[in-house]
């Protein structure tokens, strides 16, 4: 039987919780339950993600690893102060991250780990591998009581086909899909084909965010009824 597993939005440009700084782009999240504590992106500010986890009372020392998506700086500017007040993690990247990015990680201290094919990354934690052409990004398949959940940066390789490769990692379909999906040049009938496809692939449940767009969300929403789950700057999900 899995854990409990608690994944808690800590930065994100979507507010939730009224006390957070919720800045103008970025996202980051904690994952408590399968493997200890994970910290997946780091947002665009190291001063902000500790703020926001502080209020929270979110303990960054307890975090063991800390995964990141992809380069962009709104989901990796945060590493220098988190690394600063915990250097005590493994750091989990795309290969294709520059070497001047793994030399600031390593000399401050933390153990690094470039990511290329799908790999655990601890136990009831796996890396879907690095994903996409133009921009390469890797998402968390994670164990849950009520199934597998994959966890996603911006989805900038498409979030249907990620889920896809998810349900290939796990061997079954996802229970939650949750994070940045990158829709926000879509139309309507654009997300409609993407919820479709997610469905079609047999996800139980949705929580977009960050990247997914201002218009696409309530979109979605609707779409996913009883389904959909909330989230966003202080929002955390909850699975016994």
């Amino acid at each position: 039987m899995a854990s409990r597993l608690v994944i808690t939005d800590v930065y994100d440009n979507i507010p939730s919780d009224a006390r957070l700084a919720s800045e103008p782009w970025g996202f980051a999240a904690l994952v408590e339950g399968p493997g200890g504590v994970t910290l997946f992106d780091t947002g665009g500010s190291g001063e902000v993600l500790l703020s926001n986890m502080s209020i929270l009372g979110l303990d960054p020392t307890k975090v063991q690893r800390v995964c990141f998506s992809h380069i962009h700086g709104d989901h990796t500017r945060g590493v220098d102060a988190f690394l600063a007040a915990n250097p005590n993690v493994t750091v989990y990247a795309p290969a294709s991250f520059p070497d001047e990015f793994v030399e600031k990680v390593t000399k401050a201290g933390a153990k690094y780990v470039a990511v290329s094919n799908p790999v655990d990354i601890a136990e009831g934690i796996k890396s879907t591998g690095e994903m996409g052409v133009a921009i390469k990004e890797q998402s968390l398949v994670i164990e849950s009581a009520k199934g597998p959940v994959l966890l996603t940066g911006c989805a900038h390789p498409g979030i249907v086909e990620i889920t896809e490769r998810a349900g290939e990692i796990a061997g079954e379909s996802m229970y939650l899909v949750v994070g940045g999906f990158h829709l926000e040049d879509m139309s309507r009938q654009q997300v409609e084909t993407v919820s479709n496809s997610l469905k079609g692939l047999r996800v139980k449940r949705l929580a977009a965010s960050h990247c997914t767009g201002e218009e696409q969300i309530p979109v979605l929403r609707e779409l996913w009824g009883a389904d959909w789950v909330k989230l966003g700057c202080g929002a955390s999900i909850t699975i016994e």
